[in-house]
Order: C-alpha cells, then sequence, then structure tokens
C-alpha cells in the first residue's frame, strides 16, 4: 500500500479530506495527521510517505516552504495542494515544485479520488519500469558472472592452453575489464578435517573463503576474477607493479582471517599457493597449473603460508623412484592374500622412502597415492571383492586425502583405508563360507517335525556329508544332531504351554513318535521331564 499523510491547520478539514478518500479501493494508508507545517515535516522523515495532501497555509511552514524542505528529504514524495484562494502566484510556486495537483476549497470527492487514482497509475508504470530494469539488470548481471566462469572453467580445467588470442578480444568475449598489464593466478586451499567435513560445513567454508578474498583483494588489483571448486578457490588478478607488494600481503590476510575462524571450522589451516606473474594473458594456463602445483606442496612445506611456484622433477619420475616393481608386487601380493601387516608395511616404507626423496613435491605425493589406490584395487578386483562398499569408500577416500595438508596424515589415511578394505573382504568371504549353513539352519527350522538327516541336508545345500559336517560344526559350535535335537526341544518348550496338546502330541509335532524317547531327551537336555516342565512353567 502507499503511504499518505494529510496536513492542515483546521483538524475538520483535515477530517474531511481523510473522509473523502477511498483508501481501500485506491490501495493507501494514512500514516498521520499534521496541524502545522512544522510537525508535518518531521511526519514525513519519520515515515517516509509516498503522498503528502498539504493545505497551502499553515503555521511553522506554508505548503509551498514545506514542499521544498521534504523534496530535499526525498525527491520521490508526491504532494497534492488544497487552498481556499485562487493565488495565481501560490499556484505557479507549487507547479515549479513539482505538485501533482492543486485542489481548491471546497473539495469534492470525486476531484480528490480522481486525482490520487491518476497518481497511482503513474507508480504503476514507474513501478513497472523499475521492475523491468531490475529485472534486466539481473540477467546481464548473470550473464556477465556466466561469462567470467567460463573464462575462469577454461583455464581451470583445461588439459592445454587455448591458441593465442588478443587481451581486446578476450574483454569483449567475456565481458572483462582487464588491462594490458600483469596477471597471476593462485589457488586457495581451506583444509578442515575430515571428521569435521560435511555438506553444510562445505559450503559455508566455501561462501566464507570467497568473502574473505574478495575483500582481501578490493582496491589492490585493477580487476579480480574468484572461482570456486571441491579442489580449492581458483583465482585470477591483473595488476601493476606498484600493487604487488599489496597483493601479497591480501594473500597473508587471506590465510590469517580464514585460520581465525577455528569456533566455525575445526583445526582449519590455510594455504594459498600463486602461479607465475606474466605479462601475457595467453599465459595465463600456466600460472594456473603452477598454482595448483603451489598448494598441493603444502603436504612438503606445510600449511598456513603462501607458496610460490617451484621448479621440480617429473611427477612420473618420482612416482617410478617410489612404486618400483618390487613394491608393487609386494603390495599386491599382500592385497591378494588379505595379510594386513603386510600391507601396513609395505605403506609404511612408501612413507619412509616418500619423506626422504630429495625434489619431493605435493603433487608427486598425491600422484603415489593414486598409485597406491589403484594396486589396492587391482588386488580386489582379481578376487571379484569390487562392490559398491568399495566404490563407495574409495571416493570417500580420496574425498579425505584431498584434506590433508601433511605427508604424514596422507599416508596414515591410506594405510586405514587399506586396513578397511581388507576388513570388508574378510568379512564378505566370511558371509559367502557362511551362506550355506545359513540355508542349512533355515531348512531344519522349516522342516524340524519331519525325519530329516545330515545327509539329506548337505545335498540340500550342495555339499559333502563329510565336509558339512565339519563346516556346521566349525560355524554353530554344535555338530548336525546336537542343532537339531536343541531346535526340536525349544519348538516342543513352546507347544508345551497348549494344555489341549498332550505330551505324546508335542512328541509328534516335533518328529519324535517315540514318547518315552522324547521325554528322556528333553529331561537330559532340560533337566525336567516334559509334564513337569508344563507344571512349572504354564
Amino acid at each position: 500500500m502507499y503511504r499518505v499523510i494529510i496536513a492542515d491547520d483546521e483538524p475538520k478539514v483535515a477530517l474531511l479530506i481523510k473522509s473523502l478518500i477511498h483508501w481501500d479501493e485506491l490501495g493507501l494508508e494514512l500514516v498521520a495527521t499534521a496541524h502545522d507545517g512544522i510537525s508535518a515535516l518531521a511526519m514525513v522523515e519519520e515515515h517516509q510517505p509516498d503522498i503528502v495532501i498539504t493545505d497551502i497555509r499553515m503555521p511553522g511552514y506554508d505548503g509551498i516552504e514545506l514542499i521544498d524542505r521534504a523534496k530535499r528529504l526525498n525527491p520521490d514524495i508526491d504532494f497534492i495542494i488544497i487552498s481556499g484562494y485562487r493565488h495565481f502566484d501560490y499556484a505557479q510556486k507549487a507547479i515549479r515544485f513539482g505538485v501533482e495537483d492543486y485542489l481548491l476549497k471546497p473539495l469534492k470527492a470525486v476531484e480528490i479520488n480522481q486525482t490520487l487514482r491518476k497518481m497511482l497509475e503513474k507508480y504503476g508504470q514507474r513501478d513497472q519500469a523499475k521492475q523491468r530494469e531490475e529485472s534486466y539488470s539481473a540477467r546481464v548481471e548473470s550473464d556477465v558472472k556466466r561469462l567470467h566462469e567460463q573464462f575462469m572453467a577454461g583455464l581451470v580445467n583445461a588439459e592445454k592452453g587455448e591458441g593465442p588470442t588478443s587481451l581486446d578480444q578476450i574483454n569483449r568475449d567475456f565481458n572483462l575489464d582487464f588491462r594490458a598489464d600483469s596477471f597471476q593466478a593462485f589457488v586457495v586451499k581451506a583444509d578442515v578435517h575430515f571428521e569435521s567435513l560435511n555438506a553444510n560445513v562445505r559450503k559455508l567454508l566455501m561462501e566464507k573463503s570467497t568473502a574473505v578474498i574478495r575483500e582481501a583483494l578490493v582496491g589492490k588489483c585493477h580487476a579480480c576474477l574468484l572461482y570456486p571448486t571441491d579442489r580449492g578457490i581458483y583465482g585470477i588478478v591483473n595488476f601493476g607493479d606498484t600493487q604487488q607488494k599489496a597483493l601479497r600481503r591480501a594473500m597473508v590476510a587471506v590465510i590469517d582471517e580464514l585460520q581465525s575462524q577455528g569456533e566455525l571450522f575445526d583445526r582449519i589451516k590455510v594455504t594459498v599457493g600463486v602461479g607465475c606473474q606474466t605479462d601475457d594473458i595467453n599465459e595465463l594456463f600456466v600460472s594456473v597449473r603452477e598454482a595448483e602445483c603451489a598448494v598441493a606442496n603444502r603436504l612438503v612445506y606445510g600449511p598456513g603460508r603462501v607458496i610460490d611456484r617451484a621448479g621440480s622433477q617429473e611427477t612420473a619420475e618420482i612416482v617410478r623412484q617410489i612404486i618400483t616393481a618390487n613394491v608393487r608386487n609386494r603390495l599386491l601380493k599382500s592385497v591378494e592374500i588379505l595379510d594386513e601387516p603386510e600391507i601396513r608395511s609395505v605403506i609404511a616404507g612408501i612413507a619412509d622412502t616418500t619423506a626422504s626423496l630429495e625434489g619431493m613435491t605435493g603433487k608427486a605425493i598425491g600422484a603415489i597415492c593414486d598409485e597406491c589406490i589403484q594396486i589396492l584395487r587391482f588386488g580386489l578386483k582379481s578376487q571379484n571383492a569390487v562392490d559398491d562398499w568399495v566404490e563407495e569408500r574409495q571416493g570417500d577416500c580420496f574425498e579425505k586425502l584431498d584434506t590433508c595438508n601433511s605427508q604424514k596424515d596422507v599416508f596414515l589415511l591410506l594405510s586405514a583405508y587399506a586396513s578397511d578394505l581388507v576388513a570388508h573382504v574378510v568379512t564378505l568371504r566370511k558371509s559367502e563360507n557362511n551362506k550355506p549353513i545359513r540355508e542349512a539352519q533355515k531348512y531344519m527350522h522349516a522342516h524340524f517335525n519331519h525325519p530329516i538327516s545330515l545327509e539329506s541336508v548337505s545335498q540340500f545345500v550342495g555339499f559333502n556329508p563329510t565336509y558339512f559336517s565339519q563346516l556346521f560344526k566349525k560355524e554353530t559350535g554344535m555338530n548336525f544332531l546336537e542343532y537339531l535335537i536343541d531346535v526340536r526341544i525349544k519348538e516342543a518348550k513352546r507347544m508345551l504351554s497348549d494344555p489341549a496338546k498332550s505330551i505324546a502330541d508335542v512328541a509328534a509335532d516335533v518328529g519324535y513318535s517315540d514318547v518315552k524317547h522324547f521325554s528322556k531327551l528333553f529331561a537330559r537336555i532340560t533337566g525336567i521331564q516334559p509334564s513337569k516342565y508344563r507344571k512349572l512353567y504354564y
């Protein structure tokens, strides 16, 4: 609803104006009534009305002065002048101040409501234009954001750089305002302990990190683009020589600010990896790759710092030095025979060699872990043990490894992952071995009242009677006959609760045609005759 103030030094006139207006029909709300110009101005400042209906002559400020002062507070306020005089000079002044209408007393309902309706039509057109403008601005902003994301995605996800393109062309294609100055890529990696990491924490951390980076870089470069990913927040800065030191300080400030969020994020450690500085925008791809390698080097140099690009050995060569044919064979064999101590020993050896090798990089440590995981997977695959659990656990392991910020944590996590795989396969095999026994137990519970034997049950599950007997005893702790008797006696106890059944009926129902044999067997197992058992418990 639109807000209205009425100002007239005569209270009866103010009430008359109020009574003439069709408030509900027009969608108007009376927020205040004033009887002098000074009070009216105070109410304008307090209530921020859309329309003021004012008398031309009032004590304090007259109508013209009220309009002048109110327009200074809010130029968008509209005024309707009410006057009992046909003074040309007043009307001219009012028109100069942009009043909507100049109405003479005595007022008529048709006249004032027609004026208000005309004003509301103008408001409707204005609001529609504003909505169109806001919608257009939102679309433009969305399109610009999409183009910026497209530019960053091309740098972050491309396997090689694009062909040479001019700075002007890139600015036109992606709606950028880069200057012919220096460029540099960086990656901000905020690691939170994996035990505390979930979707909500990850989302909040991403939003907080992005906001902190933007705030830190404001005014310290010509332009900055950010691109949040699961691997970290990628950034591009375009800057001049005089801004270089300020940018470096800003990166350190980002680390300090995010690491101060310990109450929100458990054991948070932040690293900034910085790529090469270049004057050629076509070299940004190289700077991005170097920034990735730099931030990965937190595993070597530790987190909580700005790490610059550094030359190193080829990752593939480092992996070959660590994962030798002997190491690979030992790890593969230990997986195949499910030797957990040996698996842990091999991984510990890999960790020791990695820690002592000169020229080690964070990227190489990641590649070594990937290689170990692939060997473990291959060993499980040869046993047909790669199931949904293994697939899910592998994805979980990669996600947790990404939160590590030291070599020690990486290999501890890798060793724990290998142990979990072995435990899973052992449980899987045990479950598979138990399946025939479970089937046999299920069969015996369903047919205990029939004449069943070791031979008939072993034939049902497809095993040799001798082997089945040994396996049954190993898994249940009882031989076949003991287990069958136990099932029958338990059923007999339950049936004895029915007074309509005789002892002979119960014996026959659980598979014994000889009542004396049943009673003797029942007494041996329970320590009491069936008849006494019934009296004691039922």
